[in-house]
């Protein structure tokens, strides 16, 4: 210990509040959100399952109101064989939980010098592994929970140099932190945008819908109305044009009616960039214009331009956009719009599940390929933290698409000691027992324990449907898995035997082909997560013992080169 990092204690650095024992009868749908030991992420708050208290009893409870960059440690909870609850687990509060309440076996610590720089530091010295492994030596308990005394947080000493130090230390480790959490928050757009597609087109069948809607509007209308809408449509955008081509019903019309729609819907299709094929284009469209309004083949025509008006209708509806806007598309993203669209039927009808698109079929996940469940290794061959294969367990399923950075591995042997419990990459894990419903992908071959039923897909397009879908069956799975047993309890055969929706595989293509770009850049932001975390943890323990230098290190730019050397 030099004289410019010195080690203070803890207790002498700090204030400090301990949680609220809320009741549980005072909670509520809404109101001032209470924060527990179990929404605890790794340095900060899940926000998906807080628990709300009243105005009144949070006016009461004022002492324990959390604000930005607080910090916390779980005083009571696992030890680390269960890192999601792990006792000392250290948090940090983020400006969107800031008011928020804090419940009891937690306390919240404060900088006396109520500097913010301070606080930020506090909480970087404290993310340390000396200060976790301390904290986990000191504990006690019993073999299901264990606990840390304020005096034992309280008499660790923290490195503590001089405040231009500390100001730079924060300054390299705060860039990136804000790099993994912008990851981490972009993740969160791109599953969100992903899960808005999957819950249009096969939860809330909007481009059904629109269809449908479309289908009343168009019967309502006259033929003049229709022969004036076609008219704008073949003016308009030039993929419109061929429409009518690729959609003209030629069934019931004699070899005569066949030729003459042909010698139009033919000079129609002569799209090309020269002269000569843009005036075949209006020929043919100005022959399929006089044929609408002779009616010589009025019933197919009408057909077509129904087909088309529906589909432009579901173009709508998947885009976002009005009728008018899609004209500012390009030919390529028009054709392909204009494809998917094609691909939703025209009607809903009722199933053992509910409504669901006509043609659609009501399958069981086994259908979808092969469900296996997990086992943990036997103890000759046991896990270990520098194995060949990740090895999932429920804590590991955090909220994020991919398991990208399990707790242990399984060495090769261990894992061809069970080679049917290998699931390869792509496979959708699902908890199954105790915590039910928690759903992820796995990123590459992995096995998993007992708790955990996990899809292989037969087929890769189905791997963005089954995760979304599962993700649906949430509330579902804890109704199967009740049993009026105290302990939630799915067997595999009860699983691999839900019965789901499962749509027409081309569009199953087009929706894997959509998603998988987003789910590709979340998975390529988890890696970069995990690699920033690295290095993180290995120049914070060198950067608080002053055995790097921190002034070559105040551009988080310069990290990658200056890592390099460490």
């Amino acid at each position: 210990m030099s004289a410019e990092y010195p080690r203070l204690l803890l207790g002498d650095l700090i204030i400090h509040q301990k949680g609220f024992a809320f009741k549980s009868v005072d909670y509520q749908k809404n109101g001032i959100p209470v924060v527990r030991v179990s929404n605890f992420t790794d340095d900060s708050i899940d926000t998906s399952d807080l628990k709300y208290v009243s105005e009144k009893i949070g006016i009461d409870n004022y002492k324990v109101a959390l604000k930005t960059n607080d910090v916390v440690i779980a005083t009571v909870g696992s030890w680390p064989k269960n890192p999601a609850s792990i006792v000392g687990k250290t948090i940090c509060i983020p400006s969107e939980m800031n008011g928020a309440l804090m419940n009891q076996n937690s306390v919240i610590l404060r900088v006396k010098n109520n500097c913010p720089v301070d606080q930020k530091y506090l909480f970087i010295a404290l993310k340390t592994k000396s200060f976790s492994e301390y904290l986990v030596s000191t504990a006690q308990g019993s073999a299901n929970q264990a606990s840390v005394t304020l005096s034992d947080i309280f008499s660790y000493e923290v490195e503590w140099p001089k405040p231009e130090i500390r100001k730079l230390i924060v300054s390299v480790i705060d860039s990136m932190n804000q790099k993994i959490q912008l990851n981490r928050q972009i993740n969160q757009t791109l599953e969100s945008m992903a899960q808005a597609i999957f819950q249009s087109w096969f939860v809330d069948f909007d481009p059904v819908k629109a269809k449908i809607a479309a289908r009343e509007q168009w019967q309502i209308l006259t033929d003049d109305e229709r022969t004036e809408w076609l008219n704008e449509l073949l003016d308009t955008q030039d993929y419109f044009k061929t429409c009518l081509l690729q959609l003209t019903a030629k069934a019931g019309l004699s070899d005569d009616e066949n030729l003459q729609l042909d010698s139009s819907l033919d000079l129609i299709s002569c799209r090309g960039h020269g002269p000569e094929s843009s005036e075949s284009l209006d020929i043919g469209l100005n022959n399929l214009r006089k044929e609408w309004k002779s009616k010589k083949v009025g019933s197919a025509l009408q057909s077509a331009a129904a087909t088309v008006y529906l589909n432009i209708a579901a173009m709508t509806a998947i885009s976002s956009r009005d009728e008018t806007s899609l004209t500012d598309m390009s030919a390529a993203e028009f054709a392909q719009l204009y494809k998917t669209a094609s691909l939703f039927p025209e009607r809903l009808v009722e199933s053992e599940l509910g409504e669901m698109p006509e043609g659609w079929e009501v399958s069981m996940i086994k259908d979808f390929g092969d469900v296996v469940c997990g086992k943990t290794p036997t103890k000759s061959n046991p896990l270990n933290f520098s194995g060949d294969i990740p090895f999932i367990k429920i804590p590991d399923m955090h909220n994020s698409v991919y398991v990208t950075n399990p707790t242990e591995t399984l060495s090769y042997e261990g894992m061809m000691s069970q080679p049917k419990k290998t699931i390869p990459a792509g496979s959708i894990c699902v908890s199954c027992i105790a915590t039910v419903g928690k759903v992820v992908i796995t990123e590459s071959d992995s096995q998993t324990n007992q708790q955990i039923n996990s899809i292989v897909p037969s087929e890769s397009i189905f791997t963005e449907f089954l995760y979304f879908y599962m993700c649906t069956l949430n509330s579902h799975f804890h109704d199967l898995a009740s049993g009026g047993s105290a302990t939630l309890n799915m067997n595999t055969s009860t699983f691999s035997s839900i019965k789901i929706i499962k749509p027409n595989e081309k569009l199953l293509v087009i929706f894997s082909d959509r998603v998988g770009c987003l789910f590709k850049r979340i998975l390529l932001n988890s890696n970069e997560i995990i690699a920033l975390e690295k290095v993180r943890d290995t120049l914070l323990p060198k950067l608080l013992s002053g055995e790097l230098d921190v002034s070559s290190l105040t551009e988080l730019s310069d990290i990658d080169q200056a890592v390099m050397d460490v």
